[in-house]
């Protein structure tokens, strides 16, 4: 996926609607006991835990702060002093997203999930990431294996929708935004916003047609409509700019 429809992705995937909300949790992390050792034969004693927790803790101040260095440093020394801290690496890998800085975002992940793989939070994160990054069917995988952790994650559903979508799968879609608590109004609106996002104008149109069938007053889907009249408008000027350009070098 190319830096300009990642963006694209991001901001639609805000628009999504009520009952099914997606995208990355954003939450604060389990304390799971973490028992797979990332370097065998090394042992973390209780002590370091204990630092790697505090500094992981300080880490996440200065992030609220926007200090986004100080806090990505002390993550690496969080997980420096106790590599098993599943914790400190999913922390890392959203930051690191943040920071733009996406390849070290999936090994974070990686990390983190090999540590922690039964933790449905950390999963439907990195399911999420990697859609971002176009990575669909390890992206589908992993929010699967969120479903299975956790039935009724309806985050979980709601990206597994956009997963689906993504591949040209608009009725495993629709199933997937039913499945995280949508009206079918709603989810046909979600569906045509994803396939916005694969740049399917006329998919989106139609999805957006049958979902003001069902519901004309649906406010969500009336946005979603206007979005794509504006998508549809940009796109055009843009045309028409290359194609001035082109005959004007």
């Amino acid at each position: 996926m190319c830096f300009r429809q990642r963006r694209l992705v991001v901001l639609l995937s805000c628009s999504l609607l009520a009952g099914c909300s997606g995208g990355l949790s954003g939450k604060r992390f389990s304390t799971t006991a973490f028992t797979r050792v990332l370097q065998p034969g090394r042992h973390v004693s209780e002590e370091d835990r204990a630092r790697s927790d505090f500094a992981a803790a300080n880490s996440r101040v200065a992030e609220e702060r926007g200090e986004l260095q100080n806090a990505e440093d002390m993550y690496q020394e969080a997980i420096r002093i106790n590599p098993e801290n599943a914790d400190a690496l999913w922390r890392l890998a959203l930051l690191h997203v943040r920071q733009e800085k996406f390849d070290e975002a999936t090994q974070a992940f990686e990390r983190a999930r090999a540590l922690d793989e039964k933790n449905p939070a950390l999963c439907a994160d990195f399911g999420y990431h990697l859609y971002l990054a176009g990575d669909l069917q390890r992206a589908e995988e992993c929010l699967r294996q969120t479903r299975r952790l956790s039935p009724n994650d309806k985050r979980a559903c709601n990206n597994l929708g956009l997963v689906l979508a993504a591949q040209g799968r608009d009725e495993e879609s629709l199933a997937a935004f039913l499945d995280a608590g949508c009206t079918e109004a709603e989810a046909r609106g979600n569906l045509a916003i994803a396939q916005l996002m694969r740049l399917d104008t006329n998919a989106a149109a139609d999805s957006l047609q049958a979902s003001l069938a069902i519901d004309p007053q649906n406010p969500q889907t009336r946005s979603a409509r206007q979005q794509l009249a504006a998508w549809e408008k940009t796109e055009h000027l843009t045309a028409a700019a290359d194609s001035g350009y082109a005959n004007n070098p």
